[in-house]
């Protein structure tokens, strides 16, 4: 009797702790589907914003790459001035990624653009560094600076290929390179006829210096400013005064800057809000990282 009731006892303790582990089981199973979902839902999260991202490189048509190398922090800009951009471009952008693109990816995306629409283009860098690209008609220039101080930057190459216009050295008016300068800039230009420009420079970063560009039978010129501009010491600007805007100028702006200990990001000053379900993310678009 007393060994019945002892297999009876055993059997539904084993029985209890069969149920326990089950639920257990089961609740921990549910938890990790929900983490897995979690999880699934931010990669695809990531992955929606980087097409956008992508997407917007091709619209504005800038390339920017950051490269850490001792004892530097390398920022390289590929631009052109005239500009293509039109807002009414970023519009309807826009209106496709907050609509059928959202749609397809089962999400509210809402991209904030306005800052665009003042005809300048930003680039913003977390170090507070910024590229403006003024693509309005009256203005047609870039420019990389610090609004809260100097770039810092040690050199700058400026690499400028012009497509249908011939550089006129006769009426062109180049800088006057000082003594002793603390940022060595480089200047090389080459037209579509096979003249060239090709000076370097040690400037001092709170002074300000003008390479004035004329062209053969041409109304206007290209301006490569150095130094202290608009308050801004260490700034880099290149203006495209030329009447005739089928006078292409293509930028590579290269500079150099003591190398930064944490990560340098860029970004277009674009607001992107995505949201599904419980995963939300709000920032500025990133180009580039390093």
């Amino acid at each position: 009797m007393k060994k019945g009731f002892v297999f009876t006892a055993s059997v539904i303790l084993i029985v209890l702790i069969l149920v326990l582990f089950a639920s257990f089981y089961a609740q921990k199973n549910a938890e990790s589907e929900r983490q897995i979902l979690k999880t699934s839902a931010i990669l695809k999260a990531g992955f929606a914003a980087d097409d956008v991202e992508s997407d917007l490189n091709e619209l504005l048509g800038l390339k920017t790459s950051i490269t850490r190398n001792n004892p530097v922090t390398i920022i390289t800009i590929n631009d052109s001035l005239p500009s293509s951009l039109h807002f009414s471009n970023f519009s309807e952008w826009s209106s496709f990624v907050s609509g059928n693109y959202a749609t397809q990816q089962n999400a509210s995306i809402v991209i904030n653009a306005s800052a665009l629409a003042d005809g300048k283009a930003e680039l913003l860098f977390s170090n507070g560094l910024e590229y403006d690209h003024q693509y309005s008609n009256d203005q047609n220039y870039v420019k990389f600076f610090n609004p809260s101080g100097s770039t810092n930057a040690v050199t700058f190459d400026v690499n400028l290929v012009i497509s249908g216009a011939q550089y006129d050295s006769e009426n062109s008016n180049a800088w006057v390179c000082p003594h002793g300068g603390d940022v060595n800039v480089r200047l090389n230009l080459k037209d579509a006829f096979g003249s060239t420009i090709e000076s370097e420079c040690q400037m001092h970063a709170h002074q300000e210096y003008e390479y004035e560009i004329a062209f053969v039978g041409k109304n206007g010129n290209v301006k490569v400013k150095f130094g202290s501009i608009d308050g801004n010491n260490g700034s880099l600007k290149i203006e495209n005064n030329l009447e005739d805007s089928d006078v292409n100028v293509n930028i590579i702006l290269r500079t150099e800057l003591p190398r930064s200990i944490n990560p340098i990001k860029a970004y277009y000053n674009v607001d992107l809000n995505y949201a599904q379900a419980d995963v939300n993310i709000n920032k500025l678009l990133e180009v580039a990282e390093n």
